[in-house]
């Protein structure tokens, strides 16, 4: 009996494993998603306005500082 309820406690913790990495690795798709349609949007940004390189590098560095900021408020 007692091992039954070990087998079970393991089964159990392999599930809510499996389920956790599913998470994480659908959230890491989805910040992916994210950062390359903020990007396609900045590219046309830049395209549309005719910006020079340093104009786009400052844009880069707004947007960098964008996502550091949002990374901190998560944790």
């Amino acid at each position: 009996m007692r091992d039954t309820v070990i087998n079970l406690q393991r089964s159990d913790a392999e599930e809510l494993n499996a389920l956790l990495d599913t998470v994480r690795n659908k959230q890491c798709a989805e910040d992916a998603r994210v950062i390359s349609l903020r990007l396609a949007a900045l590219a046309v940004h830049a395209r549309n306005k005719v910006l020079g390189a340093a104009e786009i590098v400052e844009l880069l560095e707004q947007e960098s500082l964008r996502f550091e900021h949002q990374a901190q408020e998560v944790h």
